[in-house]
Order: C-alpha cells, then sequence, then structure tokens
C-alpha cells in the first residue's frame, strides 16, 4: 500500500507527465505553423524575383528596341 507521500508523489508524476505532453503538442503546432510561414515566405520570395527578372527583361528590351 502506498504511503500518503507516495500517493502526492505519484499524482505529481501524473500531472508533470500530461504538462509536458501538452506543451509538446503546443510546440509541434507551432512548428508545423511556422514551416507553413517559412514555405510561404519562399513562395513569395521566389515570386518576387521572377517578376523582378521579368521587370529586367523589360526594360532591357525597351532600351535595346530605343
Amino acid at each position: 500500500m502506498l504511503s500518503e507521500n507516495e500517493k502526492r508523489l505519484k499524482t505529481l508524476e501524473t500531472d508533470n507527465i500530461q504538462l509536458h505532453e501538452k506543451r509538446l503538442k503546443t510546440l509541434e503546432t507551432d512548428n508545423i505553423q511556422l514551416q507553413n510561414n517559412l514555405a510561404a515566405t519562399e513562395h513569395a520570395a521566389s515570386n518576387a524575383e521572377a517578376e523582378r527578372y521579368e521587370l529586367q527583361d523589360e526594360i532591357s528590351n525597351n532600351s535595346a528596341a530605343k
């Protein structure tokens, strides 16, 4: 039979495990959101770079036509 202190310790351990599991789930969710943000940022940067090259070509073509 468990003593009162052992019961409290067991309860604290269980609570601690549950707290860490909840924190882990939160961190996993945050990580997914950060990965999605990174992917969106990289996509936007790629689009901006492509647009920059298109504008450079347009400027070059306009300069050559004059």
